[in-house]
């Protein structure tokens, strides 16, 4: 039984694939979505993945619970004092409530909607 190992850099044509004289093709995942139109029995794909420790995984999920806040989240939360809309501040990670002057922070991607958690926002500060 022979087999081949298709480069990154191969050309993925029918002639191509079929000019390789092996009983099995081993191509990567990545490189297999770009040879759909040559559809061979001796593909063998190659699947690749990361293994990450659990603290990597905890550290990746809150930078990503950070950076996105989810928009359905948002239409639904008010203000659990005056039941008012919210304004939420990427930057600051808070949801800001115009009518109260009060800032939710947000940690680890979760908003913390209790009063005594809130920032009273200062007269000078602009909303």
């Amino acid at each position: 039984m022979s087999k081949q190992s298709i480069l990154n850099e191969s050309q993925f044509t029918k002639r191509y694939i079929d000019s390789l004289n092996a009983d099995i093709i081993l191509i990567k995942e990545e490189d297999a979505v770009k040879c759909l139109s040559v559809i061979d029995d001796r593909f063998w794909i190659l699947k690749e993945s990361i293994v990450a420790n659990t603290a990597l995984q905890v550290m990746l999920l809150n930078k990503l619970r950070e950076k996105f806040m989810d928009t359905k989240l948002l239409d639904i939360l008010v203000c659990p004092l005056c039941k008012g809309s919210l304004v939420y501040k990427k930057i600051e990670k808070e949801l800001i409530c115009k009518r109260d002057r009060l800032a939710f922070p947000i940690r680890d991607g979760i908003p913390i909607m209790l009063e005594d958690g809130a920032r009273l926002l200062p007269p000078e500060e602009e909303v």
